[in-house]
C-alpha cells in the first residue's frame, strides 16, 4: 500500500485482499451447522447450489473470494490455520 493513501482507497486495497475470503469465512462459521461451505470465484453459486444442494442434501453457504487466485489464496489461509 502506498504512504499516500486516503482512508477510502486504503479499505478498497484490504477489501480485495488475499484474506477476503478467510475473514468472511470465519464470520460464517459455526462448527454444529452441516452446511457445506464452497468458495467462489464469482457469481458461480447460480451454477453450483443445484448440484450442491442435490450431493449433499443441504444448501450451501457460498463464498465469494473474487476470482481464482482469491479462492487459492483463501484456501492456503485456511490451511495455515489448525482451527
Amino acid at each position: 500500500m502506498g504512504i499516500n493513501l486516503s482512508r477510502d482507497e486504503i479499505l478498497r486495497e484490504k477489501r480485495n485482499g488475499r484474506t477476503v475470503g478467510y475473514h468472511k469465512f470465519t464470520l460464517k462459521f459455526k462448527p454444529r451447522q452441516r452446511k457445506p461451505y464452497c468458495f467462489i470465484e464469482g457469481e458461480d453459486s447460480k451454477y453450483y447450489i443445484s448440484r450442491i444442494t442435490m450431493v449433499c442434501k443441504a444448501e450451501p453457504i457460498f463464498i465469494s473470494c473474487k476470482g481464482k487466485k482469491g479462492v487459492v489464496e483463501t484456501f492456503n489461509e485456511i490451511q495455515k490455520h489448525n482451527d
